[in-house]
């Protein structure tokens, strides 16, 4: 095979020249493999003369004929195995000749002509292989989707099922994206979309786009022995796909380039499916945000009537689909929407920006998606990380409630802006329930970007009819009570009597954040004139069980009910702690459970049990508590959330992500409202009754109090927030 680099007469493009005569390497090929043979040969014939003759090389430390023979075995192996290698790429060469990718000539030399930034998989017979057969693919496709009939040798279908099976090879998606090149991905699904190759054209284009963004991720992104692209590769590609897309008559591709980086949520966690190099997704968004809105709606209005996809689950913002991408990259998030300013400080221009940017509904779901995953890294140890992530939560606080309307969230904006504020949740915590001035748990401050109570409270309120940003925010405000907790308790190592205070304190302070948002969530239910009463109930109810994991957040972390969660900054900055990089989704099974386990919407109960539970792992109870509930010694083998002290060192005394449901007896079987079934934090309060009048261990009483009064008057000021001006 040579390979040499031309110009293509006339066009003045630098390309790369694959030749191979295919006689000539066959015969090659087979020399080899008939000197492996013939070395096999004289390998036994020098062994056997060795053996016959007595006469070794043993008092030199050599074991004959052993030693030679796993010398010449070795040497024979690296040849046959070129061999094979080489037959590798000479077959897959023969096969581009038989697609028609490549051409053969009278002489049988076999040229095939690429563009001079194609990557030719060097030395790794096994990726040569992938990029050959992309290469076919990709060509086929091109064919397929061409006005000339004898162009396609292979059915639109097969050429499909080829890319599905391959995309997630990243050698064969970088040859198939180099082969298309990069300025068509953005029309050949447009082509797909208007010939017949199904019955459903607006399907057609979207399967075709959507798979072109499988690929770009594959190919961009490092991999096994794949390295991903570089810096400059990711430039080049951003500014093909930019210019494929800037042009007036262009218009028309802008929804296919958000489908193709966008809208991949195959598990419905409101996050994009696919990873791609954060590099390519900074740099195209750089590049994209310089077209003209203004200018796009405009054109947008010639060929909305002509296009078959023109419903609200499109978009034609350039910007829609590489934030919705970004929601999955939390560095390109941060880079792109807060990055270093010359003078040392947090640029946050762009966040102001595009909150004012006029989304629709699918760009809307971007912008959240990407801040959601920038504020996860205020618990970054890395740099300025931290400092970067919480000025782009301040700011994306601020400019969502000023400068955006409930009217343009979707589902996933709302479990995106509840993300972002899991990420703020002492500030969150604080204003909801009722501080003044809220702050930082540790560190005091407010959140940068002219945040106030309100703008926390008004996109709360924004928020609560989503179950799934429901559930994100109990968890978040059940990480807070005990992130909150444990810093007191911490501060007070020899007092326990502050340690218990602190306790109190923060889950009377979570008991009314919860509530106030619980009140929220039921006047915003009641809110929809359109519902019935049994509707508007189920609604509300169905709200309320996504409060129930705040309980199981508060005993065992938000490891419990979701997430994946980023890491812990240290005490300094335990009041960011674990943060969310995915919204808690309230029909994901490990929410499931704790709802099954907590299926009747009581507040006050679930709060009640976390704060005991919370002081009991701190070892802030009477020993005496722990004895068998009700003095019935069967009651262990029931509680399985509970345990005595020093049973079992890896189990805390309470820990409700241990508890189940049980069948109490006492309960009034005559009467169809009085449930059988008592839940783990029902049982942990019922326990903690029967323990305080066995023992008297008043801080047990101490705890519901507090809970009962944190919870006082909040709730019903959260049914208010709405008429008071608020949401």
């Amino acid at each position: 095979m040579r390979v040499v680099k031309d110009c293509c007469e006339g066009l003045w493009r630098a390309v790369t020249k694959v030749t191979m005569n295919q006689e000539n390497l066959e015969a090659a090929i087979k020399s080899l493999r008939d000197l492996a043979d013939q070395c096999e040969t004289s390998r036994d014939n020098i062994a056997r003369y060795y053996t016959d003759d007595g006469d070794t090389l043993e008092k030199d430390g050599y074991r004959e004929p052993e030693d030679f023979k796993a010398a010449v075995n070795t040497a024979v192996g690296t040849v046959r195995d070129r061999a094979t290698t080489i037959e590798t790429y000479k077959d897959k060469i023969v096969e581009l000749n038989q697609s028609g990718v490549a051409s053969k000539d009278a002489d049988g030399v076999i040229t095939l002509t690429l563009p001079d930034d194609a990557t030719i998989p060097d030395n790794d017979p096994e990726n040569f292989a992938s990029w050959a057969q992309a290469t076919i693919d990709a060509d086929d496709l091109k064919n397929a989707l061409s006005e000339i009939p004898e162009h396609r040798d292979r059915t639109y279908d097969d050429i499909m099922a080829s890319i599905r099976a391959h995309s997630n090879d990243p050698a064969y998606a970088d040859a198939v994206i180099t082969e298309i090149g990069p300025d068509n991905l953005t029309s050949l699904p447009l082509y797909a979309g208007r010939g017949k190759y199904t019955s459903d054209p607006e399907q057609a284009s979207a399967d075709l786009a959507s798979l072109f963004g499988t690929l770009i991720a594959s190919a961009s992104t490092g991999h096994g022995s794949w390295p991903g692209w570089s810096e400059g590769k990711c430039q080049q590609v951003a500014t093909a796909v930019k210019e494929s897309v800037d042009d007036s008559k262009e218009c028309e591709r802008l929804p296919i380039l958000n489908r193709i980086f966008g809208d991949h949520d195959a598990d419905g966690d409101h996050v994009n499916d696919l990873k791609f190099n954060r590099y390519l997704l900074v740099d195209l968004a750089e590049e994209l945000d310089d077209i003209d809105l203004n200018k796009v709606r405009e054109d947008q209005k010639g060929v909305v009537g002509v296009l078959s996809f023109t419903d609200d689950s499109y978009s034609f913002d350039p910007l829609a689909g590489v934030l919705d991408a970004m929601g999955n990259n939390r560095f390109a998030a941060l880079t792109y929407l807060a990055p270093s300013a010359d003078d040392g400080n947090v640029d946050t221009s762009r966040i102001d920006e595009l909150s004012t940017r006029g989304w629709d509904q699918v760009g809307m779901a971007g912008f959240a998606a990407a801040l959601a995953a920038g504020s996860s890294l205020r618990s970054s140890t890395v740099g300025d990380q931290a400092n970067r992530a919480t000025e782009l939560a301040g700011h994306a606080v601020n400019g969502l409630a000023e400068n955006t309307a409930e009217s343009i969230y979707n589902d996933d904006t709302k479990a995106s802006i509840a993300t972002l504020l899991a990420n703020c949740r002492s500030e969150l915590a604080s204003a909801l329930r009722g501080d003044d001035g809220y702050d930082d748990l540790v560190t005091e401050h407010k959140l940068p970007g002219g945040v106030g109570s309100r703008d926390l409270i008004n996109l709360s309120y924004r928020l609560v009819d989503n179950q799934d940003a429901v559930a994100t925010l109990s968890a978040s405000i059940g990480e807070w009570a005990h992130q909150a907790s444990q810093i007191d308790i911490a501060d007070s190592p020899d007092d326990p009597d502050e340690q218990f205070n602190g306790i109190q304190n923060r889950y009377q302070q979570s008991a009314a954040a919860l509530s106030f948002l619980a009140g929220m969530a039921d006047d915003k239910a009641e809110r929809k004139t359109d519902q019935t009463d049994d509707t508007v109930k189920a609604s509300s109810d169905n709200t309320k069980l996504a409060f129930n994991v705040f309980s199981t957040v508060a005993s065992a972390g938000l490891g419990a009910v979701g997430g994946p969660v980023g890491g812990t900054a240290g005490k300094t900055a335990m009041s960011v702690g674990s943060t969310l990089l995915t919204p808690v989704i309230a029909k994901s099974p490990k929410v499931q459970d704790v709802a099954s386990a907590m299926s009747t919407p009581d507040l006050t109960m679930t709060t009640k049990a976390a704060a005991i539970a919370e002081a009991a792992n701190a070892g802030l109870l009477d020993p005496a508590d722990y004895d068998a509930p009700e003095d019935d010694p069967d009651a262990f083998a029931q509680y399985g959330w509970l345990r005595p002290a020093g049973a079992d060192p890896s189990r805390a005394n309470i820990n409700l992500d241990f508890g189940s449901n049980i069948i109490d007896d006492e309960r009034d079987k005559s009467d169809p409202t009085d449930d059988q079934v008592e839940t783990p934090s029902q049982q942990v309060v019922h326990w903690a009754e029967g323990a305080y009048e066995t023992t008297g261990d008043d801080r047990l009483r101490e705890l519901t109090n507090a809970v009962v009064l944190g919870k006082a008057d909040r709730y019903a000021d959260g049914t208010t927030v709405k008429q008071n001006g608020g949401g």
